[in-house]
């Protein structure tokens, strides 16, 4: 095997992974191979077995789909139905098609070059239908160039066969076993749970295999994506496709910068809100005309309390003056009614003494009854037990027909195994007769069969020990008979050779005239020749008694071996027979002794037994309910009735009586309080006046109101309603007016909707940051021990406890830390971008010495995409001011960015967008890759300078080779120029090429194939099965695989096999 510079592949293996238990594709010597097969039968499902998740360790989504930002490209891929399924880790190894529930599997590569060999790979646990329970553990192993490095994977390390399923070994074992092989050449990589990937497998491979930092080595794994695209790597039609995957393999701006920038907008805008909610609670400074909540609910309750003092005091204040006289006709009115009452009173204590009475003779009525009750109480104690007896004896009886159904079962078993017995001894008996035929027919074997069982099975094996030694003669004899063979050829060989050279020496010798040497060279050329026939025939002769004594001894030596076949065929039937009647016999007698067990319970079991007692205890049963009819007879049902009926009786005297007496106290009190009642009443006016007074004091602090200045100003105000109680009818619908306005104030009514005049204090509160001052649940103002409103908090503490909160004014002052790191970022990579386009542009120009064609590359910012749409995203101004590296404010810049953010925050707020999609739009639009089109230029000889390549110059105008250039040498560039910077001179340089140049004439695919040889590159290429002429390019080597679908019928798990159809060599 010829060894390359570079890591080249030399192996790449599955182990019980996707459609396949056992897979070794073994490229060229160069690296190279090739897929074709039926489109769907699972092409570039195998490449996603090892690219790219053996380069950086992503298991993620999308690392087996399209590239981020491809998606609409392969969208319009025509060839093969991969979009229809999305491909995932877990699918990649329980397979597409009728996959498994389970599975443990390994993939791996395995790369040499002249410097050392590497395996790169990955080992996973998987559960269909649960990804978080999937396991993953990468392993690397290094070595030197001649090391066989493979791994052990499976069970035992017994030798892998293709279409034979072999259990995977479990990760602690797979660990354990390979530590063991390879000492410090291995190191693994446990990925963390829930089905995360492993970082420091990425790191490793980074420094060791390629030497570059994990950040080149994921954008060389975004740049295999891209290359994964169908659509570009076939020939597109269109040129957008190539420009797109070219801006979208450069570095992307770090996702925490642009969340940070996001959080802090986000932040600001809270702030904005939380400022109105302030407003809304303690009014607006600047405008005095619109008043805060607070201090509307402070003017409200000095309202509520002005009309409370007129309600409560000051209309019982006016109209007791006029209740100072009258009280002479009062007393007449009283004196009256005492009399009524004490007649009454009377009448009803002598119905209840005639109640008592009754109720003590219904009383001993009840004591006879208590008798009954206790033989009732008997009998029922009778039936309760009789009962349980009955149903122990039925369970006993359910459990005798269980046994005796169980017997029937069981002997019927016995009966049919019996019977197996039987046909089973015939048989063996009719096989053994057979057998003792055919062995008769041969001398050696018949004496070794007799008809004593006891010895039977050990001559059976006596016969197969002799089966084994007629095979032994048999191959012996085969040797000697070709020893044999050999000799007679040598006796004929020198009888030829003797009178050849007996010729000779006389044709050499005639010519001398002397005879004697003629002579006695023929006499010594007659004794040498007849020495070694001697030994010859000697041989020969010894070797036929050998040939003849072994016949001898084994007199069956021309036994057949279909007739030994069809013997040792006998024989293990005739084992498997005894085995099965042994096995009958045993079951014969457990059996027996089941249905002689079943027999003994159901003798232990009296039926006739059960069912006397069964009937005596029905009886039983009946005659005590009997019993207890005839004296539930004897009661007087309706003796309790009457008895509480007695006695509500009573009770309803007794409370009448006592109702009375209080009525008679109250009218007595009245009696002794008309006498001072003019003094009363005059206490009580004083004492009004007092309480109004204080309540002035508590009601508007602010002013000096003398109750005198108060009196005058309620009757200048006060309206004469047709009673007092219309009065007061009228100020409590005031108050509970202003108690309304101050409650909707507190908790509106609509407060789940979300404007501001809608919400609760608490939702203010809540909505400012101090859900601590909240108030607390219950009434929201009501009177206290002074019959004073009040609210259940302090409203100017509270007013003052906001204002001490308030934040620093910061409206309109979006946070520059996280604004300036953005447009920092973006301007630095801004500026590497044109350095990635002259990296480009100086890969084009060595490309251009191969190939004649010129070619340049160019950012053009006039078309850029938002919203998914195609626009000038940022004027010449803005680009300007963006790569001004002395510029370090920006004032265009991050007004262009406050402004985007802002639009998008209110068409998300419009809309009500999910927070997530709001978050993915706004990370595209603040993504400065989709700010502009790399453009591509071609130089025209006829007008003698560079012109765009457009949609029109791929799918018509341009040749196929300029085509091909300005498209697929574009993408092929990217990962040529990652690889070029790492530091490892092996570093694998490999590549994927899916439906590889289906829109390319085969000359321009051959002469793409020349270049992929010419940038070193070790390619694994997709193809339709019948399209593979592109492949065949002179000086290329490529070996071709055919891939054909398992069987999937009936829910089969299809295991798909691979042959090699063609090495095209260099």
């Amino acid at each position: 095997m010829t060894l390359n510079k570079t890591l080249t592949p030399i192996c790449y293996s599955l182990r019980n992974f996707n459609h396949y238990h056992n897979l070794d594709l073994k490229p060229l010597d160069n690296g190279n191979l090739a897929l074709v097969g039926i489109n769907t039968v699972g092409k570039t499902m195998l490449v996603n077995c090892f690219f790219p998740m053996l380069i950086n360790g992503l298991t993620k989504k999308p690392s087996f789909n399209t590239a981020p930002g491809m998606e609409d490209v392969d969208k319009k891929i025509k060839q093969h139905d991969n979009s229809k399924q999305v491909r995932t880790f877990e699918t990649m190894i329980l397979g597409m098609t009728n996959p498994q529930p389970e599975r443990t599997g390994y993939s791996y590569v395995i790369l040499r070059s002249k410097k050392r060999t590497v395996v790169l790979g990955v080992g996973a646990h998987v559960n269909q239908g649960f990804p978080k329970r999937t396991k993953k553990w990468f392993f690397v192993i290094e070595g030197n160039s001649k090391d066989d490095l493979r791994p052990i994977t499976l069970k035992d390390d017994v030798e892998e066969q293709p279409n034979k399923f072999i259990p995977s070994l479990d990760r602690d074992e797979f660990i354990d076993q390979n530590q063991v092989k390879f000492g410090e050449k291995f190191n693994s990589f446990i990925a963390p749970t829930h089905n995360q990937d492993s970082e420091d497998y990425t790191n490793y491979v980074a420094a060791h295999i390629y030497g570059c930092d994990k950040a080149t080595l994921n954008q060389l794994a975004r740049a295999y994506q891209v290359l994964m695209t169908s659509n570009l790597v076939a020939g597109s039609d269109d040129i957008s496709p190539a420009q797109r995957a070219l801006s979208n393999v450069q570095s992307p701006i770090p996702n925490d910068i642009i969340t940070a920038m996001i959080d802090k907008f986000d932040a600001q805008r809270a702030y904005e809100k939380r400022k109105k909610n302030y407003d809304e609670l303690i009014g607006d400074p600047e405008d005095l005309t619109k008043p805060g909540r607070l201090d509307q609910i402070a003017k409200a309750l000095s309202e509520l309390n002005q009309w409370s003092l007129r309600g409560e005091l000051w209309i019982d204040y006016h109209d007791k003056n006029e209740h100072l006289t009258n009280f002479e006709h009062t007393q007449n009115e009283l004196k009256t009614k005492l009399n009524q009452l004490e007649i009454q009173i009377t009448d009803k204590q002598s119905q209840l003494d005639d109640a008592h009475h009754e109720q003590e003779d219904l009383t001993r009525k009840k004591f006879s009854q208590t008798d009954i009750n206790s033989k009732i109480n008997l009998q029922e104690g009778i039936i309760c037990q009789n009962e349980s007896n009955l149903k122990q004896n039925n369970g006993l009886q359910t459990k005798y027909r269980q046994l005796t159904t169980q017997v029937i079962h069981q002997q019927h078993d016995l009966d049919d195994s019996k019977e197996q017995l039987a046909k089973a001894k015939k048989h063996g008996k009719e096989q053994t007769q057979s057998l003792k035929t055919d062995v008769n027919n041969y001398p050696s074997l018949a004496p070794l069969l007799t008809t004593r069982d006891i010895e039977f099975i050990p001559q059976l094996n006596n016969i197969k020990k002799q089966l084994h030694t007629i095979k032994d003669t048999q191959r012996e004899l085969a040797n000697l008979n070709k020893r044999w063979q050999q000799a007679n050829d040598y006796s004929r060989l020198f009888q030829s050779t003797k009178a050849d050279l007996d010729q000779s020496i006389t044709q050499t010798l005639a010519p001398l005239p002397e005879s004697k040497y003629e002579t006695k060279l023929l006499a010594d050329n007659a004794q040498i020749h007849q020495s070694a026939l001697e030994t010859v025939d000697q041989n020969g002769t010894d070797l036929l008694a050998q040939i003849n004594q072994l016949k001898q001894t084994n007199p069956d030596w021309d036994m057949t071996t279909d007739q030994q076949q069809a013997i040792q065929t006998l024989i293990d039937s005739i084992v498997q027979i005894y085995e099965d009647v042994e096995k009958l016999a045993h079951q014969i007698k457990q059996q027996t002794a089941d249905v002689a067990e079943l027999n003994n319970q159901i003798d232990q079991i009296d039926i006739d037994k059960l069912d006397k007692e069964a009937k005596s205890c029905q009886t039983t049963i009946n005659q005590a309910k009997d019993k207890i009819r005839e004296y539930e007879q004897l009661i007087d049902q309706d003796l309790d009735n009457q008895i509480t009926e007695n006695k509500n009786v009573a009770k309803t005297l007794t409370v009448e009586i006592k109702d009375l007496n209080d009525k008679l106290a109250v009218i007595k009190n009245k009696q002794d309080e008309t006498d001072v009642s003019q003094v009363q009443l005059t206490e009580q006016v004083a004492d009004l006046k007092q309480q109004i007074t204080e309540r002035l004091k508590s009601v508007r602090p602010w002013l000096t109101q003398t109750f005198q200045e108060y009196d005058d100003y309620a009757k200048q105000h006060y309206v004469k309603k047709p009673t007092s109680d219309d009065e007061k009818a009228d100020c409590r619908e005031q108050v509970e007016k202003f108690a309304k306005k101050i409650r909707h104030l507190i908790n509106p009514i609509y407060s789940q909707y979300q404007y501001l005049q809608n919400k609760t204090i608490n939702d203010l509160l809540q909505a400012i940051g101090l859900p601590d001052l909240a108030l607390e649940q219950g009434e929201e103002v009501e009177q206290n021990d002074d019959n004073v409103w009040r609210t259940s908090f302090d409203v100017m503490t509270l007013k003052q406890n906001v204002i001490d909160h308030m934040p620093i004014d910061q409206t309109n002052t979006l946070v520059n830390d996280e604004l300036d790191a953005y447009c920092k970022t973006v301007g630095l990579m801004i500026l590497n971008q044109q350095a990635y386009i002259n990296t480009i542009n100086a890969a084009l120009q060595q490309n251009q010495t191969k190939t004649g064609i010129k070619i340049q590359v160019d950012l053009d910012y006039s078309q850029g995409y938002q919203d998914n749409k195609k626009t000038n995203v940022i004027n010449p101004a803005l680009l300007a001011e963006i790569k001004d590296a002395g510029n370090e404010e920006k004032p265009l810049f991050k007004q262009f960015i406050q402004d985007l953010l802002e639009r998008q925050r209110k068409e998300a707020d419009n809309k009500n967008l999910d927070e997530l999609i709001r978050l993915e739009q706004l990370e595209k639009d603040l993504d400065y890759r989709i700010w502009s089109t790399l453009s591509v230029k071609i130089y025209s000889e006829a007008t003698g300078k560079y012109e765009i390549v457009d949609n029109n110059f791929v799918s018509s105008t341009g040749s196929g080779a300029e085509r091909s250039q300005a498209t697929l040498i574009l993408l092929m560039l990217i990962p040529k120029l990652i690889l070029d910077e790492c530091n490892k001179e092996d570093a694998p340089r490999l590549l994927f090429m899916d439906e590889f140049g289906s829109k390319f004439d085969v000359q321009n695919a051959n002469n793409l194939l020349n270049i992929f040889k010419t940038f070193q590159f070790s390619v694994i290429i997709t193809k339709p099965n019948n399209d593979y002429a592109v492949l065949l390019e002179d000086g290329v080597a490529n070996r071709i695989y055919e891939i054909k679908k398992g069987d999937s019928t009936n829910g089969n798990f299809p295991i798909n096999s691979l042959a090699i159809i063609g090495d095209w060599t260099a």
